[in-house]
């Protein structure tokens, strides 16, 4: 069998790949471009040091390559037949790198309502028009705007142009982008949040989380301004503590408030 790293870039140019949960993702052009000439998309995978990463030598990546790109022209209908698949099945569907208003137009007519870090913000207002969710990453909102030029992701969600952020390629950016949004004074706080908790839990369907209420998993993260994990509670059981004395702390002036309240009334 071909290694899994082949395996994704020949998924990719046959225009899909899975992600975990049974939620689509469909590439976009800057991914894989019919139209695209052999050498761009064999610099583009170089650049993802496809080769080396796959554990195939030089030959045999080049054949593989030479083999996926003469289907280029498969990339649309594939798309289209694994759509109507995720369409019947109720599985929810992102389009990758949108990089004009017409492929998400097309995305769109597909039941792909999610548009996953649109490149340009044309793109990423047409999709807020047209009420679709957006994804930003993360890290671009940490670092103060994309390394590749792509839109600000604090911007766009100041233009209510973003419905979650993802971690990207920086899972520690996910706790702490909501914290830098707030003190930017870019949105609150109580809303910057919910592009990492309800934003993403009802754009996937997953009714039974997003948010604290009667009824839900109590799914509960306890971070610090700077985007220190805490503690985290899954479905209302501890599972991950590390710092011991502030939460114990924090209960203890919890409990003294309480007491104090009592005294007065």
């Amino acid at each position: 069998p071909l290694p899994s790293m082949i395996t994704r870039y020949v998924v990719d140019a046959l225009g899909t790949r899975f992600g975990p949960d049974r939620v689509l993702e469909t590439p976009g052009r800057r991914d894989f471009d019919p139209d695209s000439s052999i050498n761009e998309v064999e610099n583009l995978l170089g650049e993802m040091d496809g080769g080396e990463r796959s554990g195939l030598d030089h030959e045999a990546f080049h054949a593989l390559v030479e083999r996926t790109y003469a289907r280029r022209a498969d990339v649309p209908a594939s798309i289209e037949r694994i759509a109507a698949a995720c369409r019947e099945a109720g599985v929810p569907m992102l389009s990758h790198d949108d990089t004009s208003p017409e492929q998400r137009t097309w995305f769109r007519a597909l039941g792909c309502r999610i548009a996953e870090f649109p490149i340009n913000e044309e793109t990423a207002f047409s999709a807020r028009d047209a009420d679709d969710d957006i994804v930003f990453g993360a890290p671009n909102v940490v670092r103060g705007g994309s390394h590749t030029g792509c839109p600000t992701a604090a911007n766009m969600v100041a233009a209510a142009a973003c419905s979650a952020l993802a971690s990207d390629y920086y899972y520690p950016a996910l706790p702490l982008a909501p914290f830098r949004l707030d003190a930017a004074s870019v949105v609150p706080l109580a809303e910057s949040w919910r592009l990492v908790s309800a934003g993403p839990a009802r754009m996937l369907g997953l009714k039974d989380r997003g948010v604290i209420a009667d009824g839900k998993r109590a799914d509960i993260v306890l971070a610090t301004p700077e985007g220190r994990i805490v503690a985290v509670i899954g479905a209302g059981r501890m599972r991950l503590l590390t710092d011991l004395d502030r939460v114990s702390t924090r209960r203890e002036e919890r409990a003294q408030a309480v007491k104090a309240a009592r005294s007065a009334a």
